[in-house]
């Protein structure tokens, strides 16, 4: 039970990084702005990284660095831990051979 929770932290975490990075692309920096002038913190925070560049680079660079570790190591826990107990359902399913499913 515990290696499914740990993956599942890892994909969640996958998840957060994946949503910090699409929401700060996709951002309207009018209503970003709004809200900043109407006193929220988070919201002039966010509208202080989109106005500068090189602070965005860095906030979608940190947001990448997350999702690929995050499923990095998702994966190598998930293949040492239940990897083996799935190879014989992943090659029934689709068709492999028992090394391939591995």
């Amino acid at each position: 039970m515990l290696p499914w929770l740990a993956i599942l932290a890892m994909v969640a975490a996958n998840a957060l990084y994946v949503a910090a990075e699409f929401s700060a692309v996709a951002a309207q920096r009018v209503q970003i702005a709004q809200l900043a002038e109407a006193g929220n913190r988070r919201a002039a925070t966010l509208l202080a990284i989109l106005e500068d560049g090189t602070r965005l680079d860095r906030y979608i660079a940190a947001c990448q660095i997350g999702i690929t570790l995050s499923s990095l190591v998702a994966g190598a826990y998930a293949q040492a831990t239940i990897g083996f107990d799935l190879a014989p359902l992943l090659a029934r399913w689709f068709e492999l051979s028992a090394e391939a499913a591995i």
